[in-house]
């Protein structure tokens, strides 16, 4: 009588349900701001034994500047994902690390399926992951709110845009996310920060609620950046 087959899919849910509560217990300091994480040599150290328990190989590797994402079993049936590497020109060879590690450690947890929780004593500021593409998957659709007119004083939905844009692009410069970039930024303002956590559309709406100067918030990201960087004259420049 023949044995039937286990798919991976069975296989990972299995996984799944051994899984420990994955802690972001290591504390990040970059520039005016700190920030928790789960350290990605953590997550593989608690997650692979039970992989392995379940018949399951994790692999990572880079095609070009694409990071590909794998789980195999031992029949070969696979599940994986691509990520596009965002562009690394002018960046600081340490900022490229650990922004590949960043990569790395959400590109796997989107794969399996887990999120770091927070520790007990510990206060966060939670980084909203890099987009993931499932291959052979179509993306699910996203909603976007109408634009609507800036009142009086208040900043216009595409300078906002702009700003978080600018910040991004900065944030990368450096390998650091573009929302903390813009609080440190606020901050040399003295403004408010922006809570981090929210989905792009609410964390636009509270930047907007801030009405940031343009011109001084785009001299203040720089300053963030030129900070991160250190001393500008022997780092690259500030692309932008």
């Amino acid at each position: 009588m023949a044995t039937e087959k286990t798919s991976i899919y069975a296989k990972l849910l299995a996984a799944q349900r051994s899984f420990p509560k994955i802690l972001k217990t290591r504390t990040a300091r970059a520039g005016t701001f700190t920030y928790q994480y789960a350290d990605l040599s953590d997550i593989l150290g608690e997650l692979l034994p039970i992989l392995h328990e379940h018949g399951l190989l994790f692999m990572q590797r880079f095609e070009g500047t694409v990071l590909l994402t794998e789980l195999y079993d031992e029949a070969g049936e696979s599940i994986s994902s691509a990520l596009q590497m965002p562009s690394f020109d002018n960046t600081p060879p340490q900022g490229m690390g650990s922004w590949l590690t960043y990569l790395r450690r959400y590109a796997l947890s989107a794969l399996l399926g887990i999120a770091a929780e927070d520790d007990d004593d510990a206060q966060t500021a939670q980084v909203p992951p890099p987009v993931q593409r499932q291959v052979g998957v179509a993306p699910k659709p996203t909603y976007t709110p109408p634009a609507r007119p800036a009142r009086s004083g208040e900043l216009s939905d595409a300078q906002v845009n702009a700003l978080m844009n600018l910040a991004s692009k900065a944030g990368d410069s450096v390998g650091v996310h573009g929302f903390e970039v813009v609080n440190s930024a606020l901050k040399r303002l003295g403004m408010e920060s922006v809570e981090v956590g929210r989905r792009r559309p609410a964390y636009l709406e509270a930047l907007k609620a801030q009405s940031p100067n343009f011109e001084d918030f785009q001299q203040a990201v720089r300053d963030v950046v030129k900070e991160l960087m250190g001393d500008a004259s022997n780092k690259p420049a500030v692309p932008f």
